[in-house]
């Protein structure tokens, strides 16, 4: 597996499909999480980024920032870890949702006040398997969802899961490089210190240790490449470079979704 830093081009073309003007835009699924993921305050709120995928061809894709519900709110947790070092669990129904990049990633966020009101000292979110996104209804829709068209939307899940499992490879680089993301702010360049940490943090290794693991051997390079090439000369820095090889990633493995969903099999 090899994963392109330059191109999203498989992620691009899914969802440029005929939709009525002022239609809302696809269903998305979401990646499990086998661990949750951290969520950062800053600015007075707090958020996390979850890898996605589109649910359905024949509507548009989201534009960045299309606000989103969870079909079954109770697939999102909040895990609060506490001053003195216990954890608990709680439901997340009150995040709020919005598309990132077109259909691969979602950003969950709410206010840092609501964490403080939990004693969080550090907070993530859980997801769990088969979570299914729907658009925040608007009054002026053009074509506004059906109970069918959500259930059959919600029934091709059960196909991401086979392809998830099937293709590890593909799935372990994009909870990787997901993580990588979750773990920089967005202003993050080259700086070796806070890259290395931030490496650290995801895999427990330094990211220049050669290792017989392909998958994390991959993304350690995909990871220097983006901190001392492009991340160099490409003013969003790091982060953004992440995001440019997770979207290709999780835009393959979207197509691949659609090839098998198109053939019945």
């Amino acid at each position: 597996m090899r994963v392109e830093l330059v191109c999203l081009a498989a992620g691009a073309t899914l969802g440029f499909f005929a939709g009525s003007a002022g239609a809302a835009p696809q269903m998305l699924g979401v990646v499990a999480s086998a661990e949750p993921v951290p969520m950062h305050c800053e600015d007075g709120v707090c958020r996390a980024e979850l890898s996605a995928f589109c649910l359905q061809k024949e509507r548009t894709m989201p534009e960045d920032g299309t606000a989103y519900d969870a079909l079954e709110p109770e697939k999102l947790t909040l895990v609060v870890k506490a001053a003195d070092g216990s954890e608990h669990t709680l439901p997340a129904g009150g995040l709020s949702i919005e598309s990132r990049r077109s259909q691969v990633a979602v950003e969950v966020s709410l206010p840092e006040s609501v964490a403080r009101e939990l004693g969080a000292v550090e907070l993530a979110v859980g997801v769990a398997p088969d979570l299914a996104l729907v658009p925040v209804a608007a009054a002026s829709d053009a074509s506004p969802f059906r109970p069918a068209e959500v259930a059959r939307a919600r029934d091709t899940l059960a196909t991401a899961d086979v392809l998830f499992a099937r293709d590890l490879a593909r799935t372990r680089m994009a909870h990787l490089l997901n993580r990588l993301i979750n773990a920089l702010p967005g202003n993050t360049g080259a700086d070796p210190a806070n890259a290395e940490r931030a490496w650290r943090s995801v895999t427990g290794t330094p990211s220049k240790l050669a290792t017989s693991d392909p998958v994390l051997s991959e993304a350690a390079q995909i990871y220097e490449s983006c901190r001392l090439g492009l991340a160099d000369i490409w003013p969003p820095g790091l982060r953004r470079c992440l995001e440019v090889s997770h979207d290709a990633v999780m835009g393959g493995l979207n197509a691949d979704f659609w090839n098998i969903v198109g053939t019945g099999s």
